[in-house]
């Protein structure tokens, strides 16, 4: 598997180019200008990298979509970091086969597993550490839009190298970045300056005085930059409407 998803790459970089090279030389004299690799040095690597990159996502996203499920009893539980409420607990279960296993399961939640209490869980195959369910969501919805992305550069580079029109990928990926990516980008800061505040006047973080001004002083304009920026989109698109 390993010499597969570095052959792959090199073999999807090798024909793009080809097909590129054959489509932007297929009118002109072969002694008219000799031949040179150098310009394409720099698209062959970037290719190979995101190609390479998708195959890999692409991989683990199978590989963790298809991981079973499991319900496993918490035999041993203790803190690893309290700082970061990550948890770690030794977990019991039986697996497809029906042999017992015992891993160890990592979970990022405000309520720690007590010994005896049963948990929703999943592992690949000769993994060290299992995960609860909810996080198998999570890492398939940020594997899901990474594979999104990456495909939507791949298949811009196959049109771009067969000389056909990808008009539409640019309209797509502009949709993407200005309806989704940017409004999410700023609700994620949001989120993470106000959970910051919340955790500090709560007790349970001790952060310094100049990163408590500085959350407040983004948290101050994030939220009504974000609220313009959507009545901006939908004033905008109110005007393409008409």
């Amino acid at each position: 598997m390993g010499k597969f998803i570095l052959i792959a790459p090199f073999i999807f970089t090798f024909i793009l180019l080809y097909l590129h090279h054959l489509r932007t030389n297929k009118n002109t004299k072969k002694d008219k200008e000799p031949f040179s690799l150098i310009p394409y040095i720099y698209p062959a690597i970037v290719s190979y990298v995101v190609s390479l990159c998708f195959l890999v996502i692409l991989i683990g996203f199978i590989n963790i979509l298809n991981s079973p499920s499991y319900t496993a009893k918490v035999i041993d539980q203790h803190i690893w970091d309290p700082n970061e409420k990550l948890h770690t607990a030794l977990i019991e279960f039986k697996d497809k086969d029906n042999r017992i296993n015992q891993k160890i399961l990592e979970y990022n939640e405000e309520t720690q597993l007590m010994q005896g209490e049963t948990v929703k869980i999943y592992f690949q195959n000769k993994a060290d550490t299992a995960h609860t369910a909810d996080s198998k969501i999570i890492t398939l919805g940020i594997f899901g839009t990474f594979l999104f992305i990456l495909g939507i550069l791949l298949l811009w580079a196959i049109l771009y190298a067969l000389g056909k029109d990808y008009s539409f990928i640019i309209k797509m990926g502009l949709t993407f970045l200005l309806y989704l990516v940017l409004p999410a980008g700023m609700l994620f800061f949001i989120g993470v300056f106000g959970w910051l505040l919340w955790e500090y006047f709560e007790g349970r973080k001790d952060l310094p005085i100049a990163v408590i001004g500085m959350c407040s002083i983004f948290i101050t304009v994030l939220i009504p930059a974000f609220f313009g920026y959507l009545k901006m989109l939908f004033k905008n698109k109110e005007n393409k409407d008409f």
